[in-house]
């Protein structure tokens, strides 16, 4: 007889739901209990769709005295005492059309009405920023002087919508200043505050005044607070694996081995744990197949134009880049560093900290967001997708019969289709293609390849073959290849016993594709 398991919650973010329908949770509520068992304000940076609404929604209910609710968690018999507080719950999660000052105003309102404090006549004559005083203030007397919760869920999301049009974000940040301006002038009124969001502005910037924020999306204390751990995987989805072994015909731990390569990787602090991120690791158990869930639920709109207008992306360098904790923490509007955002939007994560430098090493989490990162950017490049993968496929043939000429014939296709609009230097958009389209036909590429004589622009190793690649833009194909072989780039290759293939290339900024190539076999 097969034994009942508990139902997986899938993109299920209310906790009351989530409990009193016997979904399967993952108890995170020792975490709560170590924030709010003393007054605070905490802010936490997390990617998308990794669990940070359900934590709201806990800390709604914990602060709302539903004790009960948690009878088979952690915090219930912690010494927590259950007292309910008056909050005020607000998701940003809003339209780019909608005016945010409005939109405040009316959910501050709806928040008013249930607890019967509502005053059309303040509704009217107060701005969006007094009037979320007002309602501090009513709450706090309504309730017998007991001091006001504020719950905020994606505070950055109405700035990130419109982050490439600078003047439009710059009006949106100054309108949330203003709002969260009002926590710091009523601190004494202020029991708790916790502000969620996927990235982290300069306090300057955004929160104005709220020095007093504590920011736990990078501390080790809280590593695991969003996220799925090896042991928590293996404790609470033990009988939910097994099936999902059984279904891909693998033996347990092979099965554990593969979850791990897909989904774990996710870490957020210097000597932190490594998390599995849920929603991918839900929906592969849900559906018993390996796929790319997370990645396909919806890359990020923001960081998509943030890439186009990046002049100096460079694809190819963002496995194992570096940054100084300075950098995850004091960019702004206008000074944005895109490495920081791919780190805390998820698809780049820490894999050493270098405690000389104070450097952290970054790089791909796992294969899921490794492979469909290169996809979706290779995507971003093209306007015909379509027509694009099926060159990739005349590109391994060509590769496996030795047909450089083919090569260069597919690669000038994928040319042809580029998207103009984006503003990435010709150089640098020539090179994140090429990259791309072999990580992507998983050839072993390395680019800017460091020799005792210079760097070559890029060496594919097949099983058979080397074959070298030196780019000039408006030069010759002939500078290229010379270039190859006044340095000896092709030196250190001769111990693979391989055939090895020397290729110089020219792009032509008019026509913005190879315009002459030459190919000499060693």
């Amino acid at each position: 007889m097969q034994q009942h398991l508990k139902p997986l919650p899938i993109g299920e973010s209310d906790i009351v739901t989530l409990l009193n329908n016997d979904f399967l949770y993952v108890d995170k509520t020792k975490f709560i209990y170590e924030m709010i068992k003393v007054p605070g304000k905490f802010f936490l940076s997390k990617p998308r769709r990794f669990g940070k609404s359900l934590l709201l929604s806990t800390l709604y209910e914990a602060f709302n005295g539903n004790k009960e609710l948690f009878k088979d968690q952690w915090i219930y018999k912690s010494d927590w005492d259950w007292q309910k507080y008056p909050i005020i719950r607000l998701d940003f999660n809003v339209d780019t059309d909608v005016d945010l000052k409005d939109y405040i105003k009316e959910k501050l309102r709806v928040i008013a009405i249930a607890n019967d404090i509502f005053d059309e006549n303040d509704f009217n004559r107060l701005s969006y920023g007094l009037y979320f005083n007002d309602i501090i203030f009513k709450l706090y007397d309504k309730y017998d002087k007991t001091q006001v919760v504020i719950l905020i869920d994606e505070y950055d999301k109405p700035i990130l919508d419109v982050i490439t049009d600078i003047k439009m974000a710059e009006a949106k940040r100054d309108i949330l200043k203003g709002f969260y301006g009002i926590i710091k002038g009523v601190d004494e009124y202020i029991r708790f505050a916790f502000l969620t969001g996927v990235t982290k502005f300069s306090k300057v910037g955004v929160f104005s005044g709220l020095n007093n924020l504590r920011d736990i999306s990078m501390s080790y204390e809280y590593a695991s607070i969003c996220g799925i751990t090896q042991e928590e995987l293996v404790f609470f989805f033990k009988e939910h694996i097994k099936l999902l072994a059984k279904s891909q015909d693998m033996i347990y731990e092979d099965c554990l081995l593969k979850i791990k390569d897909w989904y774990n990787g996710f870490c957020f602090c210097k000597n932190g744990i490594s998390v599995y991120n849920p929603f991918s690791t839900l929906l592969v158990l849900q559906e018993k197949d390996f796929s790319n869930y997370w990645f396909a639920s919806g890359s990020p709109t923001f960081l998509i134009k943030l890439m186009k207008q990046q002049s100096n992306f460079q694809m190819f360098k963002l496995d194992n880049c570096q940054l100084k904790i300075s950098q995850f923490e004091t960019f702004e509007i206008n000074n944005l560093n895109l490495n920081a955002i791919l780190f805390q939007a998820g698809y780049l994560t820490i894999k050493d900290y270098d405690k000389s430098s104070e450097r952290f090493v970054l790089s791909y989490p796992n294969r899921e967001i490794n492979k469909s990162f290169k996809e979706n950017v290779f995507e971003l490049f093209g306007k015909t997708q379509g027509a694009n993968s099926s060159l990739l496929l005349d590109i391994v043939d060509a590769l496996n019969a030795g047909d450089v000429d083919s090569v260069i014939d597919a690669l000038k296709q994928i040319f042809i289709n580029i998207d103009y609009d984006i503003k990435i230097s010709l150089e640098n958009h020539y090179q994140n293609i090429f990259y791309l389209i072999f990580q992507l036909l998983g050839y072993d590429i390395q680019t800017e390849y460091k020799t005792n004589k210079g760097r070559i622009d890029a060496v594919i190793q097949t099983n058979t073959d080397v074959y070298i690649f030196e780019f000039k833009m408006d030069k010759s194909a002939q500078d290229a290849l010379e270039q190859i072989k006044d340095k000896s780039y092709y030196e250190r290759f001769l111990i693979t016993k391989k055939p090895i293939t020397l290729i110089g290339v020219n792009f032509n900024s008019e026509i913005r594709n190879v315009d002459n190539y030459i190919i000499e076999c060693l």
